[in-house]
C-alpha cells in the first residue's frame, strides 16, 4: 500500500513538474508573439521578428498561423491574410503573392538594424516586396499562404471567407504551373524557399509536400484547388522521388544526399499522408535517431544533415558568418515542431524530455530567439549577425507544439 501510494505521488509531482513546464513555455512564447505585433493604421499585424527581421515577411507569418491562432490572434491572422491577398501581383491568370510587405525596403530595415542597431516603426503607407536579393520569387510563399488560409478555416470555421477567395486562391496556386517539371513535381529556384541561404535548385520535398497537402485538404473543404487523381499521382511521386527505403526518411532534395527535418516532421504529422501506422513508426524513430533530433543533446532542431556543399552556399549568407544557417543549426522553430510531432505520436516520454529542457533553456535566454548554435545552443552571434529574437515563427510553433495534449488524452 505504501509503494502504491509512492508511485502516485511521484506520478503527480511529476505531472505537476509537467504542466507548470507548459504553462511558463507557452507564458514566454505568448510574450514574444506579443512583443512583435504592431498597430499599422487601425489594424493589428505581426512582424516576424523584433529587430532585424521587423517586416511582414509573408513565409514566417504563414509558418506561425497555427500557433497564432492558439495564442487567440484569430482576427490579426485574417487581417493579415487579407493583407497579402490584396498585395498580390497580377499576370494573367496567376497571382504572385508578395515575399514581404512594409512602408520601406525590408533590405533597408535588416541593414539598419545589422550596421547601427537602427529600428524603424512601421507606417501605414505599405508596399510590397516580391523578389528577392537574387532576382527571383520565394517559391514557397503562395503555397504557404494557402496552407494558411486553410489552418484559419479549420480553426475558424468560416468556410463564406474560404468560398469567397475561392478563385483567387485558384489563380495563386496556378503560380506553380510554370515551376513544375517532366514529373510534375515543383522545381525549385537557387535561394528561393525558407532554406534560402542554399542554392536549391532542384525539386525539394517539402514544397511540394505543402502543395499536395493543400489540394487534400481543399478538396476536404468542398472547394477543391487541385484535381484528386493529380493528387494521387503527385503522392506517388513524392515517394518514389524523395524517399529512401534504407534511411527510412525522405531526403530533401531529389539528388541526395541531405535529409532535412522540416519535411519529414510535415509528413509525419499527416495520417492522410503517410497511412501506415508502422511506416508513421519507422519514419519518426528514424529521425529520434538521426543527428537532425539528437545534434543539439538536450533538444532536436538541427535543420539539415550531412551539411550542404561550400559551393551552394550563398555569398552574402557566407559573408554574415552563416556558413551553416541552414543545415548545423538549430532552429527553435523546429524545436516546437519537433516537440508537436511527439505528443501527435504519443510518445509521452519524449515529449516531457523535450518540455523540460525547452523550459530550461527559455528561462535562460529570455525569449524565443531564432536559431541556437547547436553544441552550447546559445543565441547564433556573428560580427554581422545575431540571432533575431524574439521571433515569431519559433514561438508560434512552440505555442502550437506545448498544447496540452498529455491532459487531454
Amino acid at each position: 500500500m505504501m509503494k502504491a501510494s509512492y508511485i502516485l505521488l511521484v506520478g503527480f509531482l511529476v505531472l505537476l513538474d509537467f504542466t507548470h513546464a507548459q504553462d511558463s513555455i507557452v507564458e514566454m512564447a505568448n510574450k514574444a508573439i506579443h512583443d512583435n505585433i504592431r498597430q499599422v493604421g487601425s489594424t493589428k499585424f505581426i512582424v516576424a521578428g523584433k529587430n532585424q527581421f521587423s517586416s511582414l515577411w509573408t513565409r514566417d507569418f504563414a509558418y506561425s498561423v497555427p500557433g497564432l491562432l492558439q495564442s487567440g490572434q484569430q482576427q490579426l491572422v485574417k487581417d493579415q491574410l487579407d493583407l497579402i491577398f490584396r498585395f498580390a501581383l497580377k499576370k494573367d491568370d496567376v497571382l504572385i503573392l508578395p515575399r514581404a510587405i512594409d512602408s520601406m525596403s525590408p533590405v533597408f530595415r535588416t541593414l539598419s538594424y545589422v550596421l547601427f542597431k537602427k529600428r524603424w516603426p512601421i507606417k501605414d503607407k505599405l508596399k510590397a516586396e516580391y523578389k528577392g536579393e537574387h532576382g527571383n520569387y520565394a517559391i514557397d510563399s503562395n503555397i504557404l499562404v494557402l496552407k494558411a488560409a486553410i489552418q484559419y478555416v479549420h480553426f475558424s470555421g468560416d468556410i463564406a471567407w474560404w468560398k469567397n477567395n475561392l478563385s483567387n486562391f485558384k489563380k495563386i496556386i496556378n503560380f506553380y504551373e510554370s515551376y513544375l517539371d517532366d514529373r510534375g513535381l515543383i522545381k525549385g529556384e537557387c535561394y528561393g524557399d525558407w532554406q534560402d541561404s542554399v542554392c536549391r535548385k532542384d525539386a525539394s520535398f517539402l514544397t511540394n509536400f505543402h502543395y499536395w497537402w493543400v489540394g487534400f485538404e481543399s478538396n476536404k473543404l468542398s472547394f477543391p484547388l487541385i484535381a484528386q487523381e493529380r493528387l494521387n499521382y503527385l503522392k506517388q511521386k513524392l515517394y518514389e522521388v524523395f524517399y529512401s527505403d534504407r534511411k527510412k526518411l525522405f531526403y530533401s532534395l531529389d539528388n541526395g544526399p541531405q535529409v532535412s527535418l522540416d519535411g519529414n516532421l510535415f509528413a509525419v504529422e499527416s495520417f492522410d499522408f503517410i497511412t501506415s501506422k508502422q511506416q508513421r513508426m519507422n519514419v519518426y524513430n528514424q529521425l529520434k535517431k538521426s543527428k537532425l533530433w539528437l545534434g543539439a543533446g538536450p533538444l532536436p532542431g538541427l535543420a539539415t544533415y550531412p551539411n550542404y556543399p561550400l559551393n551552394q552556399i550563398s555569398y552574402s549568407t557566407r559573408l554574415a558568418g552563416l556558413r551553416h544557417y541552414h543545415d548545423n543549426m538549430i532552429w527553435t522553430w523546429l524545436i516546437g515542431k519537433s516537440l508537436h510531432l511527439s505528443a501527435i505520436m504519443k510518445d509521452w516520454s519524449e515529449y516531457y524530455r523535450i518540455q523540460i529542457n525547452l523550459k530550461r533553456l527559455l528561462q535562460v535566454q529570455g525569449t524565443v530567439f531564432e536559431v541556437l548554435e547547436p553544441r552550447s545552443l546559445k543565441p547564433v552571434s556573428r560580427f554581422f549577425y545575431k540571432s533575431e529574437g524574439p521571433f515569431t515563427w519559433g514561438a508560434s510553433m512552440i505555442i502550437e507544439g506545448a498544447s496540452n495534449y498529455l491532459i487531454k488524452n
